[in-house]
């Protein structure tokens, strides 16, 4: 998504003020991802939460009892340079969970 973020020069997830559909496809494959790794990682806790803390799509808590969407909050309105920056740090924070993962021997079973 970076790549052709920083291609076309736009963020993929907003066009002016409307939530494109690639938005959704993320958030859902997010949850999906995060439902499947609660699934495989059994008692681990430590390495879910890990996860949930890097990867959660949940809305944002702005104020006493105000939430934002998550994806309202970090890619609204925001240029392409700021989506890469997200996208890069969701990778960065795939990367450590995968590191986890080797490292905790999950692989294993």
């Amino acid at each position: 998504m970076d790549s052709i973020s920083r291609q076309n020069k736009e963020n993929l997830f907003y066009s002016e003020d409307v939530m494109l559909n690639q938005a959704s496809v993320f958030k859902r494959k997010t949850i999906y991802f995060l439902e499947k790794f609660t699934d495989e990682a059994g008692e681990n806790s430590e390495l879910i939460l890990l996860v949930n803390d890097l990867c959660n799509v949940k809305d944002i808590k702005v104020e006493e009892d105000f939430y934002a969407d998550y994806i309202v909050y970090y890619f609204h309105s925001y240029p392409y340079e700021m989506f890469n920056y997200q996208i890069k740090k969701r990778k960065f924070n795939l990367k450590i969970i995968q590191s986890e993962v080797f490292s905790s021997g999950l692989l294993e079973r």
